[in-house]
């Protein structure tokens, strides 16, 4: 595991330890209105307890807008929702998805429920394009969506635990030629399915869905530049092939050759019906400590 995998998994570990604390007695909390210009999830009035958001309480958000601060953070600090958790939902069928809007680059949600809801990245007015999403808890449930309006407004999604049975979809609307990316480094008991589409979707850490599926549109690269992909027997899908891998771990060049394409890059592998071998967790520790340590001497 090289340093950037190292960094993704202390990352998103320490998402997954800060949902902790605030779990008794919550209050939940529902947005009334969408979020128009100028207001965002800190819009106290939009609220059904006209408050902003607070630790104490769980925010839903059915069938509305919500949207980020908009701020242009390539400082790597991110804005940080203060609910003790968000849910992104559609109870009703209406035209529009719960839909979480970033306008910033870098944005916390420390648990997350998608049940018929989007991650839309409709650019800070700041300046930037790209958008990195950091999720401590994700639970996929229903039909869901990430992706970007426009050119350059890439998605990126790094999730410490993934739960749920729903599909969770990248870049199947918007412009096609974004580039997307995941992280989901646990030995996640996510048995959905992951849907890749656009220009290109890209491993930005091992992702670990071994009681769930892959779709891979069959004009989309599949990246596996920073880590390795593991799902279910029989359950990695490439859009109008009628292959199917058998149990096994592939390379890209294993799997370009199987399917007699060249959508397939990186150093990665592709594990079907095999976990991705876990460092062990002692090992693990002392890896971050030592990674933190040498990150701060080079400061």
């Amino acid at each position: 595991m090289n340093n950037s995998r190292k960094l993704i998994s202390c990352i998103t570990a320490s998402i997954s330890l800060g949902i902790l604390g605030f779990t008794a007695q919550a209050a939940d909390i529902s947005l009334l209105n969408n979020n128009t210009s100028g207001e965002d999830w800190n819009t106290a009035a939009d609220w059904s307890n006209n408050e902003s958001p607070s630790a104490a309480n769980n925010y839903f958000v059915d069938a509305r807008i919500l949207r980020t601060p908009d701020v242009n953070n390539n400082s790597s600090t991110p804005v940080v929702f203060g609910g003790n958790s968000l849910t992104l939902q559609n109870t009703a069928s209406a035209s529009q998805d719960g839909r979480l809007a970033l306008k910033a680059n870098f944005t916390t949600v420390n648990a997350l429920t998608m049940s018929g809801g989007e991650i839309f990245n409709s650019g800070p007015n700041g300046g930037g394009s790209f958008a990195q999403v950091n999720v401590g808890n994700l639970t996929i449930e229903d039909v869901n969506n990430v992706y970007g309006g426009t050119t350059a407004r890439n998605v990126y999604l790094f999730v410490g635990s993934l739960t749920g049975s729903g599909d969770l979809s990248f870049g199947l609307s918007g412009d096609s030629s974004l580039v997307y990316g995941l992280s989901a480094v646990a030995n996640n008991p996510f048995t959905g399915t992951i849907n890749a589409g656009a220009s290109a979707f890209r491993l930005r850490g091992d992702v670990n869905i071994s009681n769930g599926s892959f779709w891979l549109g069959e004009s989309t690269v599949l990246n596996l530049e920073s880590g390795s992909l593991a799902v279910a027997s029989a359950s990695f899908i490439l859009e109008n092939s009628e292959l199917t891998l058998t149990d096994g771990t592939y390379s890209a060049a294993d799997l370009n050759t199987f399917f007699g394409t060249s959508q397939f890059e990186g150093e990665g592998l592709l594990y079907v019906g095999v976990n991705i071998p876990e460092p062990g967790s002692a090992a693990m520790v002392l890896g971050c400590v030592a990674l933190l340590l040498l990150v701060r001497r080079r400061r």
